[in-house]
């Protein structure tokens, strides 16, 4: 059974955070200027989970990217996250790996890739740094309400020898080209995962 379980939930105060983006900002379509904008208010949060497995001294846990409508407009169907993730301290050798998998993705929310994936800054010309996930709204995200998407983690080292980061960025709301994100809301968030959470 694993023990030592922590949850942390970085807030926007933190160093990854990026400063939304304010109303009244260009967007892509010259008519906006006339038919004016739209204004979205989504918040994100980055949360993590860590235990140790007592088995074999394995650093286990999740990564949760929380997408929640806080404005007074649906989150139009289409409105896309680009989620990163990247292994900033290594985890030893080539054999031992850190392998990100995700959850099954929540009704109203595609996800790409939907299969694990295999990190390793060690592992020569083979290793793998970093990669992205792509996740999009299938249907509007009503006033209030939210989605998560959950990646487990499990890095074959100690606990103190792994660190994940992960940053998600908006890619745009839908087929909306006069959308903004207005104050109060994110367009972007970021967190990390392993030796470098605080307890």
């Amino acid at each position: 059974m694993p023990t030592a379980v922590s949850r942390r939930h970085l807030v926007a105060a933190t160093a990854w955070s990026v400063p939304v983006i304010l109303v009244g900002q260009p967007a892509s379509a010259a008519s906006c200027s006339t038919a004016g904008y739209t204004v979205y208010t989504p918040t994100l949060t980055v949360s993590s989970t860590v235990q140790k497995k007592t088995v074999n001294g394995h650093t286990l846990g999740t990564m949760t990217f929380t997408v929640r409508n806080d404005g007074t407009l649906s989150l139009p169907t289409g409105t896309v996250y680009s989620v990163v993730f990247e292994v900033t301290k290594a985890p030893g050798n080539a054999a031992k790996n850190v392998t990100v998998t995700p959850q099954g993705a929540p009704s109203g929310l595609s996800r790409t890739p939907s299969t694990p994936t295999s990190m390793n800054p060690d592992g020569g010309s083979m290793g793998v740094k970093s990669f992205t996930a792509t996740l999009a709204l299938t249907f509007p995200l009503g006033p209030g309400e939210s989605l998560d998407q959950v990646w487990d983690v499990d890095s074959e080292t100690g606990i103190g020898a792994t660190h994940v980061t992960m940053t998600g960025t908006n890619g745009g709301y839908g087929s909306d080209q006069c959308a903004v994100t207005g104050p109060g809301g994110d367009s972007a968030k970021g967190g990390d995962w392993g030796s470098s959470d605080p307890d």
